[in-house]
């Protein structure tokens, strides 16, 4: 019961920052899938500097989930045209992994990435998420993948 309360708390506060974000962000908030470790779905609210807050959210039928949230920095503009951008962005975050006969893993990440934005409307990345669980032991874990986004 003790670890149901702690994931259920984290969620609450990963999805109360969302709401926020998405308030604050001038409703560019992009929503789409990452094919990778783990296949998952991802959503990003977009500030106005650039830089964002990144969701991703998988499961399994057999009680497994993951979340996990960063706020991404946009650390440079590699290419720019008329109706494109190619980025580089990277960032801080947690991590949230449960199992059904396992207690759940808490715990800190970092995120580094690519994205092409085409359009204003179709978003493209390849990223990397290294993790480190704390709880309930010290644990390195690397997640990522290639994913597509449709920015509202």
């Amino acid at each position: 019961m003790k670890n149901s309360s702690h994931v259920i708390l984290i969620l609450a506060l990963c999805l109360f920052s969302f709401d926020r974000q998405v308030a604050y962000s001038q409703d560019k908030l992009g929503i789409g899938v990452i094919v990778g470790a783990p296949t998952a779905v991802s959503a990003q609210a977009r500030y106005p500097s650039s830089n964002s807050l990144d969701f991703l959210f998988a499961w399994r039928m057999d009680n497994w989930f993951f979340l996990q949230c960063h706020y991404d920095y946009r650390i440079r503009t590699l290419e720019q045209g008329q109706e494109y951008n190619i980025g580089l962005y990277a960032g801080p975050g947690i991590f949230l992994q449960t199992a059904r006969r396992d207690d759940p893993v808490v715990g800190f990440s970092g995120n580094v990435g690519i994205a092409w934005l085409f359009k204003q409307h179709f978003e493209f990345f390849l990223e990397v998420s290294p993790k480190i669980g704390l709880v309930p032991s010290t644990d390195l874990l690397m997640t990522g993948g290639f994913g597509f986004r449709y920015v509202l």
